[in-house]
C-alpha cells in the first residue's frame, strides 16, 4: 500500500510503503512484555505462566499463555532472513491479526540496543545485537520488521538471534527438522 500523498512523509525516501503481510512492530507504549500472533510465530515451549490481557478498545479480559516462540524476519539489505526467538511473549490467537508487538525494553534488559528515531529525523532506526545492526522499517506511522511463520527444510542455514532471555549470542542453526527441534538442539 503506497504512502498517502497528503502524508508529511509522502516525499521522504526513508519511508517505506505500508506493510501488507505479518509484521513485528517495535512499540514502546503499553505493556511490559511482547505479544505475538499465532499466525506468524511457531511456539517453541510454554512457560507455564499466564497473562491477563485486555485488548485495545476491548470490553473484556482474557487469560493467555506466556510462551517462547520463533519467527522468520526479513531484514532490509540482507539476502536471507534471520530467525528471531522471543522469550516470554503472550500469543494472541486471531487469524486476522497481522501485528505482533515487541516491547524493546524487554530486549534492552539483555543488552540489545535500539535506535527508534527515524532516519529522516537524524536517527538510525535499527536494532543492534552485539555490534551488528538490523535496520527497522518505518512507514510514517510505525516501525517494524516483516515476519512470517513459513519454514522450509530446503532453506540454507538461518542465523538465530535470541532477543530476550538466555544467550544474546548469535548461532548458526542448521535446517534439519522444525524450528522447535533446532531450538532443542542448540
Amino acid at each position: 500500500m503506497p504512502i498517502p500523498p497528503d502524508s508529511v512523509y509522502a516525499n521522504d525516501p526513508q519511508v517505506c510503503a505500508k506493510p501488507t503481510g505479518d509484521i513485528m512492530v517495535v512499540d514502546t507504549g503499553g505493556g511490559e512484555y511482547s505479544t505475538i500472533t499465532d499466525r506468524a510465530w511457531h511456539v517453541l515451549s510454554n512457560t507455564n505462566h499466564s497473562s491477563l490481557m485486555s485488548g485495545h478498545q476491548s470490553g473484556h479480559e482474557q487469560v493467555l499463555s506466556v510462551v517462547n516462540a520463533v519467527t522468520k524476519a526479513y531484514i532490509e539489505g540482507r539476502d536471507e532472513p534471520v530467525l528471531f526467538v522471543m522469550h516470554y511473549a503472550t500469543p494472541v490467537v486471531d487469524k486476522n491479526e497481522k501485528e505482533s508487538l515487541h516491547v524493546p525494553f524487554q530486549s534492552m534488559r539483555h543488552g540489545i540496543k535500539f535506535d527508534l528515531t527515524p532516519k529522516t529525523h537524524g536517527g538510525k532506526y535499527n536494532m543492534t545485537i552485539e555490534q551488528e545492526d538490523f535496520p527497522i522499517k518505518f512507514d510514517g506511522e510505525k516501525i517494524f520488521f516483516n515476519i512470517d511463520k513459513t519454514y522450509s527444510r530446503g532453506t540454507r542455514s538461518l542465523r538465530l538471534l535470541r532477543t530476550y532471555i538466555g544467550s544474546r549470542n548469535e548461532q548458526n542453526v542448521g535446517t534439519k527438522g522444525s524450528p522447535e527441534e533446532q531450538e532443542n538442539n542448540s
